[in-house]
């Protein structure tokens, strides 16, 4: 096992640059659309995590990755890659909430605008997907899960 100092988040399969490249493969190899826009999820930049085109279909991504149990940032202190307080499925759940949201915003915005959410395939999330049913299918939300193994499974609304 890597020490703290040589930890990486972007080694963790669930990490968010991680889920979102095997999403982006997907959709490009699988569901046969066009990527229009990706963020650099490193670099942090702002706007879709996923903005892509099949047709006249234009499909939002929002994904998240699964909270890692070590600080992944220095902050003051260099706590990076020692073990956090917060436990995963609680941030997790403060996570799966943003993304949600942001995704209610541009569907507000324009209503011909599929959206779908892009997890790692943690039961935390599972959950949350499951009880929501009612809602995905209202706003015809879709749902792609990342596996350890890379695999992409795509629930619809």
């Amino acid at each position: 096992m890597a020490s703290p100092v040589e930890w990486d988040k972007r080694h963790d399969w669930f990490w968010e640059g991680n889920v979102q490249e095997k999403i982006v493969e997907y959709m490009k190899n699988v569901d046969k659309f066009d990527v229009l826009s990706e963020s650099n999820t490193f670099e942090k930049t702002p706007g879709p995590d996923i903005l892509a085109k099949h047709g006249d279909k234009l499909r939002q991504v929002s994904v998240k990755g699964y909270p890692s149990d070590k600080y992944t940032s220095d902050f003051p202190g260099g706590k990076k890659g020692q073990k956090k307080r917060t436990q995963p499925p609680t941030q997790a759940r403060h996570w799966f909430s943003e993304a949600l949201f942001e995704l209610i915003l541009a569907k507000s915005k324009n209503q011909d605008l599929e959206i779908a959410l892009g997890l790692p395939k943690f039961q935390t999330y599972i959950n949350f997907v499951s009880k929501m049913k009612w809602l995905r299918e209202r706003i015809e939300l879709f749902c792609y899960f990342v596996g350890e193994d890379g695999q992409v499974e795509l629930v619809p609304p």
